[in-house]
This record gives C-alpha cells, structure tokens and sequence, in this order.
C-alpha cells in the first residue's frame, strides 16, 4: 500500500492520494491498529487542507468520510463523546443517505456505551429508517453490527 501512495503523492495526484491513504487506514482499523489508521486519515485531512479552495471544495465528501472514520477509530478506543461530536458534526455536511445512516448508527452505538439510552434509540431509530428507505445491506458498518449484538 505503501508503493501505492508514494507514486500518488510522486503524481500529485490530491484525490488519490487521499482515497488511498483512507483505504490503507481502513486497513489497519479492521486490523485493530488504531493509531496506525489515525496516522493516515490525519496525514489525509492535512493533505486536503492543504489544497486550493476550489479542490478542497470537490473533495468535501473525502473530507467528511476521513472525520467519519476518525470518530470510529476514537470510539473503538473508548472516547465515546469524542466520537459523538464528530457524528453529530457529521450529520450537517453529510447529504447522501447512505452517510447518513451510518452516522446515526454510529452515534446511536457511542451514545448507548455513555449510558445515554434515549438518545441512542432516537438515533438508532433514524438510522433504521434511512436503512429501510434505502434498502441497504445490513449491517452497514461496524457499530450497526455492534448494536444488533446489544439486542435492543
């Protein structure tokens, strides 16, 4: 992975970089190799920081997609209201109802581990809507598979 991203970084090649350094973040958070994937979805923030305005601009999803994915790693690490933050600030910039779904999933599984029921179900509730509206695949991330383990 790592040929992959230097001949990115050798292209200057903003967007494929970046997805490339999300993949290889991915990689190691199934892999439970947390700091390791924060490394990389850091360096890809910083990267499309870095870029013009208008780049920055087209890349926005990217952006999101990098936060959404540090809120997981932070939350497999037990920053619980870390997480839910960056869910929460997620769910303003997120339109597509697939990143939709599975912020609410994710915050419905990180506000459930603070102790705060309620508002877990409301999400919770959201989320299986917007799954059930756009008939995904179940589980559709890893705290929606969580949360099915918790038999609410």
């Amino acid at each position: 992975m790592e040929e992959v991203i230097e001949v990115f970084r050798r292209q200057n090649d903003t967007e494929q970089l970046v997805e490339a350094l999300k993949t290889a973040g991915n990689l190691h958070l199934k892999l439970h190799h947390v700091e390791d994937a924060m490394r990389y979805y850091t360096e890809g923030l910083q990267i499309l920081g870095q870029a013009s305005e208008n780049t920055a601009f087209s890349l926005r999803r990217l952006s999101a997609a990098l936060q959404g994915n540090i809120g997981h790693a932070i939350g497999m690490q037990g920053q619980f209201k870390e997480a839910c933050d960056i869910y929460r600030d997620l769910l303003k910039e997120f339109t597509a109802s697939t990143d939709l779904a599975e912020a609410n999933a994710s915050l419905a599984l990180f506000e459930y581990r603070l102790g705060h029921v309620e508002q877990a179900r409301h999400y919770r509730q959201r989320a299986d809507r917007l799954i059930k509206q756009i008939n995904l695949v179940r589980p559709i991330c890893m705290e929606d598979e969580a949360w099915d383990l918790l038999s609410m």
